[in-house]
């Protein structure tokens, strides 16, 4: 691993990561000037693009629209508002028939969705996953305010440069932060904030000009988690640095868990960035505005044609606007309006074409299917209404929660224990281990597959079961828990296997019984029409 102590190292390796960076910002700000125009600028320097036209050159806004309607069905259907579209429960499923646990792990998904809503995780969020979406990678961190609530910052990976470890994931993150010598002042109160900017402060001018810092975050070397009250017990290090001066201006204590959640929407091999349907789009949309531009044009012509006259056949300059009038010499021919001989109706029906791939390549098509039956009853309906086309999403399900769902709950649950928000729960002294379930309609349908594909199976074989016992292939017992599970039935709910074998054995055995009882009485009844007089249970003893 770097080792990142020097400051020296720490601003080469902040450099290093722009430098990856910038070979995909002509990418980005192309698929962003389409689709996210106020996102667009890759390259800043302080706040020199702020408020600029973003719309220049635009001449339809399919794309723009597209891409918000893609991020609405995705945001509402995974993660629905006043829904508890996640639950905690115990990494050890044996620990479910604790009351104890059950009630913690109930009690601490309550809390933490209370918080959620009640800050401003929706509109965070909505910008993160529309990052993702249009810009292949976004960025959301969680902190604790002064007043101990939640406060969530969608970050423009403009200004996010970040690095992988072995395994993929995401372990380094240098974030850009511009500051004017009066904010670094509010920033940090008591710290030293180098030469430049102290003079700046000192000089008292309008303090309009922008500083560059970053804040550096990586994984501690000399981690150590028995030093509670040290700062190597903290496995990320955090410091923030005036990158003019090369000053740390704080060294905090760090984190446990990485703070800024960074998610990409598709990996491909060996890139860093994130890829997405705006990206992928890019060929379709740069046609469709050339398209249209062509289409304005033809139209211009059609309505304001360009007039064709003779040398001095008209007294002035040609006129086309309505009630005017144009004075002609005497013997003059008539101006004749110029025909393109264009099909602005084919045309249209064109663009109308080519706007219709574009929507489709921003999946708007499947959303509207849960948005036409919002009030679906199941998950099983949610299934049979878009499961195929939910099949296309699945490896951005998996990503997003993996990059950024898991650990921003992880993080959130710590925040609200620090705050004294929620009772930390410890089981013979250990703290447990616990896992996140999505119960999202999006989650919900893309777990739902598997039931599906268990329930289609088993139906299309269960009528030969008399004919022949194809059933004995598959272990039933453990496709019926699946799919439950898949469906959304609480884990909890589910027997124990041994439960279930001691009851299949009780009934066998009271069965047995139950016929043994039912053949002496028969037997008993045969023997007295015989004899008379013949003991049953002798008849029995001696069969």
């Amino acid at each position: 691993m770097v080792d990142l102590a020097n400051i020296d190292v720490k601003l080469d390796r902040y450099s290093n990561l722009k430098s990856t960076r910038a070979k995909y910002n002509c990418t980005l700000e192309e698929a962003a000037k389409y689709s996210w125009p106020n996102a667009q600028d890759m390259v800043k320097e302080g706040d020199i693009t702020t408020g600029q036209v973003r719309t220049i050159d635009l001449y339809d806004s399919t794309a723009i629209r597209a891409s918000y309607k893609m991020t609405a069905g995705i945001f509402t259907n995974l993660m629905p508002t006043g829904t508890r579209w996640f639950i905690f429960k115990p990494s050890d499923e044996s620990l479910l028939e604790n009351n104890n646990v059950k009630v913690w792990f109930s009690k601490a998904t309550d809390i933490c969705l209370s918080e959620i809503w009640r800050s401003n995780f929706q509109r965070q969020m909505f910008s993160t996953i529309r990052s993702m979406v249009v810009l292949g990678t976004g960025c959301i961190s969680v902190i604790l305010t002064p007043e101990k609530d939640l406060l969530f910052k969608s970050h423009h990976i403009a200004d996010v440069f970040f690095d992988i470890d072995s395994k993929g994931r995401v372990d380094t993150v240098f974030r850009r932060i511009y500051y004017t010598a009066r904010q670094a002042r509010q920033e940090f109160p008591n710290a030293n904030l180098g030469d430049t900017i102290e003079k700046e402060l000192k000089a008292n001018k309008n303090q309009t000009q922008k500083f560059e810092f970053v804040h550096c975050v990586y994984p501690r070397t000399d981690y150590n988690p028995t030093k509670k009250l040290s700062k190597v017990s903290k496995k990320f290090v955090s410091e923030y640095i005036n990158v003019t001066d090369k000053k740390v201006v704080k060294n905090d204590k760090g984190y446990n868990y990485m703070p800024y959640m960074v998610g990409r929407f598709d990996i491909t091999q060996d890139e860093l960035m994130g890829n997405s349907p705006g990206i992928d789009l890019l060929p379709e949309i740069k046609m469709l505005q050339e398209m249209k531009h062509d289409y304005a044009l033809g139209s211009a012509l059609n309505v304001l044609p360009t007039m064709m006259v003779e040398d001095d056949g008209v007294i002035g300059q040609p006129i086309t606007e309505p009630n005017s009038v144009m004075y002609i010499r005497s013997g003059a021919q008539y101006p004749k309006p110029y025909q393109t001989q264009s099909n602005i109706q084919q045309a249209m029906a064109d663009i109308n074409e080519q706007r219709q791939v574009i929507k489709d390549g921003y999946f708007v098509d499947l959303f509207q299917v849960l948005g036409d039956r919002i009030n679906i009853s199941s998950a099983r309906e949610v299934d049979q209404l878009a499961s195929d086309s939910f099949a296309m999403l699945a490896p951005f399900v998996g990503g997003v929660n993996q990059e950024i769902s898991d650990p921003m709950i992880s993080s959130i649950l710590d925040l609200l224990i620090e705050a004294k928000k929620i009772e930390p729960l410890m089981l013979d002294g250990k703290e447990l281990d616990y896992d996140v379930t999505y119960q999202g309609r999006l989650a919900v349908a893309m777990s739902a597959m598997q039931a599906n594909a268990i329930e289609i199976v088993l139906s299309k074989w269960s009528p030969l079961q008399q004919l022949y016992p194809v059933l004995d292939n598959f272990d039933i017992d453990g496709a019926c828990i699946d799919s439950a599970i898949a469906a959304g039935f609480p884990a909890s709910r589910i027997k124990d296997s041994t439960v279930v074998a001691t009851g299949r054995k009780d009934r066998a055995e009271a069965a047995a019984k139950q016929q043994g009882a039912e053949l002496a009485e028969t037997m008993s009844k045969a023997v007295k029409n015989v004899s008379g007089s013949v003991d049953p249970n002798s008849v029995l003893e001696n069969m």
